[in-house]
Order: C-alpha cells, then structure tokens, then sequence
C-alpha cells in the first residue's frame, strides 16, 4: 500500500505593510504633482512641479500639460470623504486658493473637471521640495500616453476610437493608425510639453503676487545680455536691446516686463515688427528672464544683427500662403485683413483668373435649398458700402446680386473651386483670426475680472459620469414635458433669452452645452 505524500506545511506570506507616507511640508516653495485623466486605460498621466500657485494658475498649466485649448469651463473640487470621488465641495474663488491652503485643509488630493466632454482629472499632490537651482517652474518630469482630443466625445469614446484605429492597423486595411501629422496616441511628447510650459511662463509672470527679492526694480533701465534670443524667433537675437522694467514676474527665476526704448526699436530688424504684428505680440514690450538682462551700462544702443533669418517659403499647398502671394506679402507678415483696399485688390485678381460665366451654388441661410443651382455671370464693382465681393447672377433663384462668399462651384475639381475656397476663407476665417488676435489682450484682463464672479457648478448637479452615460437607457420615446414641471407649474427647462437680457462672455451658455458663453452660441449670434 503506498503512503500518502506528507502534507507541506504552507509559510504564510508576511503581510504587506503599507509604508507611511512622509508629512507634506506646506512651507517648502515646490509642489510636485501628479495629474491623471480618470476613465482611461492604460492610464494618462503627467507629472509636474510647480511654485505655490492659485489654482487659477494650476489651470492655466494643465491646459498645457494635456494640450487642451480652453474652449470648456473648469472647477477645481474637495472630494467628500466616504463618498463617490464624483461628489465634493467646490472652491469657488479659485484665485484666492493656493496648494499652500489645500494642504492647511488636510487635503492631498483633489479633483479637476474639464467640461464639455466631462474629463475628470485626479490631482495628487506627491511632495513639496525646495527650490533647485537653474530650474524654471513650472516644469515636467514625466508623462505617459497623448492626451485624447478634448471634443472626441470622453474618455470610453477615446478608447474606443483608439482601438478602432488598431484594428485597422491590424487588419491591413489601413498602414498607420493615424493621418500623417497626427501625434501616435501611445507616445508623450515631453520636449513639446516643456515648450508650452515654457510660453506658459510669460502669461503667469503678470499673475504673481510679489514674494521675495529682485535683482531689478519696475522703471530700471537694462540691458539684453549678449547671445540671448527671441523667445518665440529664435533666429532673432535680442543682444544689446535697451529698455525699462515696468513689471515684475515673481516666478522662479523672476521675470521682467520690458518696454523697450524708441532708440532700440528704429534700429531693430524690420522682420521683428512684421512677426509681433503677425502673431498678435506687442512689438514694444516684451518678458524675459533675470539671467538675460544686465543693468543698462548707457552709452549708444549696438543690437546683434541677424546673421540667418529663416523665413518660410510660401507653399501653393497651404491656403493662407495662396492668399499671401495674391497680396505679394511673405509668412513673417500676418495675411492683411478685410479693407477696401484689399477687396479691391482680391476683386483684381479674381476679375483675372475666374472665366465667367460660372455653374455655382448657393450655400445660404437666406435660401432654402442649399443646392440651389445658378450661373454666376461677372464680378461686380465695388462701393464704398460693399462688405465683401459680389458677383451678378440668373437662376431659378430670384436673385440678382450675391456675395461671392455665399457661392460655390458644385465640382471640387474645378479649377475655379480652389479659388472661391480662398476667398471664403480670408473673407470669413482670416480676417476673424486677424481681429482676434488684435482683441487677444483685451479679453485675457476681463477673462482675469471675470472669472472670480463666475457662477461655478456642482459637481452634484452635473448629471450622470462617463461610466454611467453608457449604461443609460435611451427613453426619447417617453419623454413627457410635465417631467420638466416644478410642484408649483413651473418648468425646469432654462429659460429662453430675450433681447433685453445680457450675459457675460465668460457665463456659462443657457443653451446647455457647457461651454462658455463667448465660445458657443456668442459665435452663432455675430
């Protein structure tokens, strides 16, 4: 009879002991954080360390991190302990809380709503540092994964977009997973993120609450160290430029506000001008950084010259360069905007190139059928009330006088169909872009006024997550308006707008979509 194997006593593994985690020291200058999207896996992350920021700022610096454009509405909120992470307490005047007062509230960890799509984002607070020389803040460490593209429709929308694309990959169909020129989704781009971090600086150098001691003071007369270049064009060197200080960045290093003197400014390169004036920059101002500048020793100004300009070549493959031949201007300089005088000189250049008469179609609110077909017969002159180009035209449409930018040529591979094509776009596009960015300083300082007046939504109140969304039952077809009715009678739904009632660009939009005000129904309305 054979014996039965001796039983082998099992060691109990030893139990895991988590390790405790080290006290925060709110006192230290630093704050490393740890910022991750909620709802997506493998995880998208980044980690960064700022100063003691607001949290305004702390907004400012994962719009970067993530690449978002600041087309949604935020709240930054206090989870409730024992609770749903999707439940909190909001901080209301986002500008008066800084990192400092959320750990004096025994909170490491909070929660960063991007609205719209809904991105949730968890934001943990890691340890706070001294600060470590030649370091500029903020700055990133590390990261995995792309950031998803804000309007894709939230995170299970991104992921299911993404696997699509691999199946296709897979199956052969199609070579790569995405067009050329679109960023791998599973590849982090620190070097880029670092870049945007670094234009950060220069907007939240003029945020900063005075702290510390400064090389310089406002109104002293300095100097551009030899060497140094222009932040946004580096094949402009700045070395030997004189201005004043008129503002310091309390950031580290500090920054300073310089307003350069009419001497520099008639001796500086033409192209700085044109560039400034092309990218929306103050061409008289600029920010820079303590180790860049010296006391002005006086004396005549000397600016390093320019030793190779890079300008870009026009290319008849991108349509704002088309546009700029048609004006004889190069890509250093910002395609002109809408006049007279450059209508005019549009109207020249079509009058040359389309041969009339033309098989087009409308493309109008003013008509119902948005195919209707008509023969455009010749450009007309223009006047001092036109608004834009006009072309004389028969059809089954009573019209006689309709604005080029309304027409269309039905074959896209119709020469005449590229043409039209551009001239919609700087009439419409450009010309929107160029008074933009002209009203770009504008609105960031009543965006600053505005935002700690803001009426902030609970995170109670925002409806169902990403998680729930998708396992809702879809009940258009029960829908009864009296579900919408208070116990009083009244309705629920928001009201209407009225002539009479204004709202606040930066307000949420009453049409419900969670965008502000200036970035939704503002744009429909002008």
């Amino acid at each position: 009879m054979a014996r039965k194997p001796k039983k082998t006593k099992k060691t109990k593994e030893p139990k895991k002991v988590p390790v405790p985690r080290k006290k925060l020291d709110p006192s230290l200058p630093v704050y490393q954080l740890k910022i991750a999207i909620d709802g997506i896996d493998p995880s998208i992350w980044r980690r960064v360390q700022v100063e003691n920021y607001h949290l305004g700022a702390l907004h400012e610096v994962i719009l970067e991190l993530f690449d978002w454009y600041d087309d949604q509405s935020h709240v930054f909120y206090r989870p409730w302990l024992g609770r749903s992470r999707r439940h909190g307490e909001i901080w209301d005047r986002e500008r008066k809380v800084r990192l400092s007062d959320i750990l004096a509230e025994n909170y490491e960890r909070f929660v960063y709503v991007y609205f719209g799509d809904l991105w949730y984002h968890s934001v943990e607070i890691e340890a706070t540092l001294p600060i470590e020389p030649g370091a500029r803040y903020p700055r990133c460490l590390g990261g995995e994964r792309a950031a998803p593209d804000e309007d894709c429709g939230g995170p299970k929308k991104w992921q299911s977009l993404i696997k699509a694309a691999r199946d296709l990959e897979q199956s052969g169909d199609r070579p790569e997973p995405f067009a050329p020129g679109v960023p791998d989704p599973e590849v982090f781009d620190r070097d880029e993120t670092a870049r945007r971090l670094y234009g950060l600086r220069r907007r939240l150098a003029r945020d900063m609450p005075p702290s510390g001691t400064s090389m310089l003071s406002v109104e002293d007369d300095v100097c551009v160290k030899p060497g140094v270049v222009h932040p946004e064009y580096p094949d402009l060197p700045l070395g030997g430029w004189a201005g004043t200080v008129i503002a310091i960045g309390y950031l580290t290093p500090r920054m300073y506000r310089i307003e350069w003197t009419p001497e520099t400014l008639a001796l500086a390169h033409p192209v700085y001008a044109k560039r400034c004036h092309r990218d929306g920059f103050d061409p008289e101002e600029i920010w820079l950084e303590e180790d860049q500048l010296v006391a002005d020793p006086g004396g005549p100004v000397r600016l390093e010259e320019p030793v190779n300009l890079q300008t870009r070549p026009l290319s008849p493959e991108n349509p704002e360069d088309r546009v700029r031949m048609i004006f004889g201007v190069t890509t250093d300089e910002r395609v002109p905007a809408v006049s007279q005088d450059t209508l005019e000189t549009y109207r020249q250049y079509l009058a040359q190139n389309l041969n009339f008469p033309l098989a087009m179609e409308i493309v109008s609110d003013f008509v119902d059928d948005e195919n209707c077909p008509v023969t455009a017969l010749s450009l007309c002159e223009l006047s001092q009330d036109s608004a834009g180009l006009e072309v004389e035209v028969s059809g089954d449409a009573d019209l006689s006088v309709m604005g080029l930018d309304q027409l269309v040529c039905p074959n896209n591979a119709d020469p005449h169909a590229s043409l039209l094509q551009d001239y919609r776009l700087w009439f419409v596009d450009f010309d929107r872009k160029s008074f933009d960015l002209d009203e770009d300083e504008d609105e960031d300082e009543e965006d600053e006024e505005v935002e700690d007046e803001e009426e902030k939504v609970d995170p109670r109140d925002l409806g169902p997550s990403n998680e729930d969304m998708d396992d809702e039952v879809d009940a258009d077809d029960d829908f009864d308006e009296n579900d919408n009715k208070r116990a009083d009678g009244a309705s629920e739904m928001p009201a209407p707008l009225t002539r009479g009632e204004t709202i606040g660009r930066n307000e949420p939009c009453p049409c419900g979509s969670g965008k502000k005000y200036k970035q939704c129904c503002m744009k429909k309305e002008a």
